[in-house]
């Protein structure tokens, strides 16, 4: 597959791109991701949310349904863009 793909590259690049160099970039791609997951571990859970709103709204979950659990005691009602604590009324 690499092969193929640099082969690809050097067809449509005016400098041809080597086995080796496409190796490299590849692993300086995957280090890069992982630094990145291990910075933001959660922002793919946050890139998900924002862009499978509707999946979300039909109760799904990447096709599956959503487990729901319940929350605690108190939290936070957002009036009209003001924000008040329930456990303070």
């Amino acid at each position: 597959m690499a092969e193929d793909l640099c082969d690809a590259m050097s067809r449509w690049s005016a400098n041809p791109v080597t086995r080796d160099e496409l190796n490299a970039a590849a692993a300086a791609a995957t280090d890069m991701l992982a630094a990145s997951d291990a910075t933001f571990p959660r922002l793919r859970d946050v890139r998900d949310s924002l862009h499978h709103q509707e999946e979300r709204a039909r109760g799904l979950e990447r096709g599956r349904p959503l487990k729901l659990q319940p929350q605690p005691r108190g939290g936070i009602i957002l009036n009209l863009g003001a924000a008040d604590s329930l456990d303070s009324a």
